[in-house]
């Protein structure tokens, strides 16, 4: 780990407790795209990034993929039910749908291309993910 990244934050970390006891929903949520750009800071884009693009080559990585994308799922379901709760998500979007739109839109590929190929600075991702998110999900 680079000087200046920081950890990959668990559910069962201070940062996240830091969100889940955040009164203010706005502020949940920006907390929780911070928490997803420090994961990707910290190397994430290139593990996940490695083990997606490798996985149809070799069995053992294929398992791997599949595992971590259903952590990845479990872990957004996590977040989502403390993040997108009754009282603020839109009541047309299903909890179940915003944790599969998180899990395609928050990934590896929306990264690297992003950020990348593309030339954004992690900030201005951290500033779009949340405003996609509280625009689609939330009241």
């Amino acid at each position: 780990m680079a000087r200046d990244e920081q950890p990959v934050p668990s559910l069962e970390s201070e940062a996240w407790a830091r969100v889940r006891a955040e009164p203010d929903p706005i502020q949940r949520l920006k907390m929780t795209v911070h928490n997803a750009r420090q994961a990707w800071e910290s190397g994430m884009v290139d593990f996940e990034s490695m083990v997606f693009e490798a996985a149809p080559s070799d069995p053992r990585l294929q398992e791997l993929a599949r595992t971590a994308l259903a952590a990845k799922r479990r872990d957004s379901a996590g977040i989502a039910a403390f993040v997108f709760t009754d009282d603020v998500r839109r009541p047309d979007v299903a909890l179940d749908d915003i944790v599969d739109l998180v899990v395609a839109i928050d990934s590896a590929a929306t990264v690297r291309t992003l950020v990348r190929d593309l030339g954004w600075s992690y900030d201005k991702y951290e500033r779009w993910l949340f405003d996609l998110l509280r625009r689609s999900f939330m009241t």
